[in-house]
């Protein structure tokens, strides 16, 4: 697994690309301090930039 393209989604959170061991990418998002666990936010996906408010 290879994480990649992280990103800032708020002051708290980040996400980021991760393949699978087929090659498939799929976005994640975690707290930026480190609690709690990561969150699929889109299977099939290769970037978690944002795109408006």
């Amino acid at each position: 697994m290879m994480c990649q393209f992280p990103a800032w989604l708020s002051d708290t959170e980040v996400a980021y690309t991760v393949r699978d061991s087929s090659g498939s990418p799929a976005v994640w998002s975690v707290p930026a301090d480190g609690t709690g666990a990561p969150e699929l936010i889109r299977a099939d996906a290769e970037s978690p930039a944002r795109l408006g408010e």
